[in-house]
């Protein structure tokens, strides 16, 4: 949440290359923007209220300024307002600053330094850090200011510095993302990998407790008042990887990647009909006496799906937890767990705060992300790349599919079962590819029977019971409509109270042994005046149903209609005219608690 990014260099475009970088994070956070930049020996801005495109319309980009820091916000402390956009000043303007992160003692600091003569302009915690980090400087070097300032600090911080009286570019981090980087003409940092890649693909990933300083021809890290090396990496992701191509959003060129995805995961992980994990990996899992999934949101879902692989397959106890409220209540853990956290970007606040309860266990605990270079890869035992790619829409949808995909492998392995899984999987893949090719029929779906409604419902039993919960999201996330998925069993213990004449209710049917019972809840929504809409496996469907879905294995299912939900999610924005990639009040990396 939030994007941050500071250019310095010879290159005397330099506002226009933070624009670029802002518009990569603008997923992270689009309630206002700003930038900052030193001219004439002093720190000037420009801020803006709402997207990237207003901050441009009032900036002059012929300004030369070989030293600029943007920032693209998600709001946390104090409304939407000019007065809380970044870059925040310190006294007299002497330091500007951009902040990712949210700092727990802040107002604590604030009335401090207002004991010392500084006054606040803004609701924000970021404001308190510029006057914290210009207190120190007053008796210390900015450097040692910065180290200062930061240790005085409780909570995550990302952190890009401007001194007006200093051609160096200051950062810090902890508990929130930093990429250092150097491109031609100028060196950066940045909050995001994605918006890292389009400028060079040679970066370092900063550690927590780290700060430093970056010139025109120098990177300099310390930590604990010592300068430390780090190796350079190379960025693995490329620039069509990040264009939208021929489509109109994001969303809908991450639906159609999604075949691709489950190829890359198969090859990279089953080789010559053996899976590829890693002996050590496998024999901790395998040694262990119950799985426990830590995740939120989709990759919470996602995880569902992974515990009945693993119960249904393997014969592992699995326990899925939420991670936001795994810290403040911890499962009872076995003699032998195994912990897999899974995230889409390797960041996640709640997932970090449970990460370090794990390893007071001092259990094996493995990351599943998409981003390798992320805090969470860094710092668990190891991690499992997802190989999604970039996904840039707000809502996920082809990290799920990866997700889904590798624990319905990882289950297969346990349950060395390597035979017949590429076989599967191209059964999947090719379901995939014929539902993507004919996505007006979900169009058309939706403008007759949901799109215009107030709420919908996702019933189904079993695995489709599992899906129906990220269907709902999907739904709710992009279109506003409220949307809830239900144990098709569960209607008659009170849901069904919320059942009236046309509100849609999506039934899911994939599995045989749950059909009929499904089939009687549907005939239960309908007599209370419910709008069905019926999507059945070839095997189990009727001539009434109105997606019918190519044979495929069955326990696979969660990928497969994965993508008729994600699509109806789709269209149901697109014809309420809502911003799909970009919805309302969320953001794509949720790097606050």
């Amino acid at each position: 949440m939030c994007g941050i990014i500071g250019c310095i260099g010879s290159n005397t475009n330099l506002i226009s290359k933070v624009i670029e970088g802002l518009e990569c994070l603008e997923y992270r956070g689009y309630d206002s923007s700003g930038i900052a930049f030193i001219k004439n020996h002093q720190i000037q801005a420009v801020k803006a209220v709402g997207r990237i495109s207003d901050l441009k319309q009032k900036l002059n980009f012929e300004i030369d300024s070989s030293l600029v820091i943007g920032h693209t916000r998600w709001a946390t402390h104090g409304k939407v307002s000019l007065e809380n956009c970044h870059p925040h000043f310190s006294k007299e303007n002497r330091i500007a600053l951009v902040h990712n992160g949210v700092i727990e003692n802040f107002k604590n600091l604030r009335i401090e330094l207002q004991a010392q003569g500084y006054d606040f302009y803004s609701e924000t915690d970021s404001e308190v850090i510029a006057n914290l980090i210009d207190y120190y400087s007053q008796k210390y070097d900015h450097l040692k200011a910065v180290e200062l300032g930061c240790s005085r600090l409780e909570g995550s911080y990302a952190l890009a510095i401007i001194f007006k009286d200093d051609d160096r570019l200051y950062f810090a981090k902890k508990d929130a993302p930093l990429i250092l980087g150097k491109s031609e003409n100028f060196n950066f940092i940045v909050s995001d990998i994605v918006a890292a890649s389009s400028f060079s693909n040679e970066i370092i990933a900063i550690d927590d407790h780290q700060y430093g300083y970056l010139s025109q021809d120098k990177i300099a890290i310390y930590q604990n008042g010592k300068s430390i090396s780090k190796q350079f990496v190379k960025c693995k992701i490329q620039n069509d990887q990040r264009s939208k191509g021929l489509f109109d959003h994001y969303m809908e060129k991450e639906i159609q990647e999604q075949p691709s995805v489950i190829r890359r995961l198969i090859n990279h992980y089953v080789k010559d009909d053996k899976f590829s994990f890693g002996p050590y990996f496998l024999k901790k899992l395998r040694g262990a006496n119950r799985i426990y999934i830590v995740a939120c949101g989709t990759s919470y879902h996602a995880g569902l799906v992974g515990k009945y692989y693993f119960e249904t397959l393997a014969k592992k106890e699995t326990e899925v937890c939420i991670a936001s409220e795994f810290s403040y209540h911890l499962p009872l853990v076995s003699e032998r767990p195994f912990f897999l956290l899974i995230s889409q970007s390797g960041e996640t606040a709640d997932l970090r705060k449970a990460l370090k309860k794990i390893q007071e266990l001092k259990a094996p605990v493995y990351t599943m992300t998409n981003v390798v270079t992320s805090s969470l890869a860094q710092q668990a035992d190891g991690y499992l790349d997802l190989m999604a790619g970039p996904e840039i829409a707000v809502a996920s949808t082809k990290a799920y599919t990866a997700q889904v995909t590798l624990l319905a492998l990882l289950a297969h392995a346990l349950n060395d079962d390597s035979q017949t899984i590429k076989e599967k999987f191209q059964s999947v893949i090719a379901t995939e590819e014929k539902i993507l090719s004919k996505p007006n029929i979900f169009k058309d779906i939706v403008t007759q029977k949901i799109a215009f409604s107030r709420s919908c419902f996702y019933i189904g039993r079993n695995l489709d019971y599992l899906l129906a919960q990220e269907a709902a999201l999907k739904m709710k996330e992009i279109s506003y409509i409220q949307t809830e998925g239900f144990a098709g069993g569960e209607l008659k213990h009170g849901t069904i109270a919320l059942i009236e004449k046309g509100v849609p209710v999506i039934a899911l049917i994939s599995q045989d042994h749950i059909e009929e019972a499904t089939r009687v809840n549907i005939e239960e929504v309908k007599s209370r005046g419910a709008t069905v809409i019926t999507i059945a496996r070839q095997s189990v469907a009727k001539k009434e149903d109105d997606i019918i879905i190519p044979e495929h294995d069955p326990l696979l299912s969660p990928l497969v209609f994965a993508i008729v939900v994600q699509y109806f999610a789709y269209y149901a924005a697109l014809i309420n005219k809502r911003d799909i990639d970009k919805p309302r009040n969320l953001a794509k990396s949720v790097t606050v608690e």
